[in-house]
């Protein structure tokens, strides 16, 4: 006979709905703090649900997906402002 690493668990229909609702206010307090707290990145960067990466407005503000930690938004927002900084700069006897 194998013995349960995590025994059954019985919950009376109060304490399951007491356990999702949890689970919801949790989920719900993440989003907000995701959406609400904008740390400074150089520009000033909204999340968005339906973004695939980041996306400059007339280099004014950024769009980024909701998803993203704010190590990767910050990274994000270095590379682009290396690259445009990069492309003001004319090699001699290019075109």
């Amino acid at each position: 006979m194998v013995a349960a690493l995590i025994p059954d668990l019985h919950l009376t229909p109060v304490q399951s709905w007491v356990v999702i609702a949890t689970v919801l206010a949790f989920l719900a307090l993440y989003l907000a703090y995701k959406v609400l707290y904008q740390p400074d990145f150089g520009m000033p960067v909204r999340r968005r649900l339906l973004a695939r990466g980041l996306r400059v407005r007339r280099e004014e503000f950024a769009e980024v997906p909701i998803w993203w930690s704010a190590i990767q938004v910050k990274r994000a927002v270095r590379t682009y402002w290396k690259a445009s900084l990069r492309m003001t700069v004319h090699r001699p006897g290019g075109a």
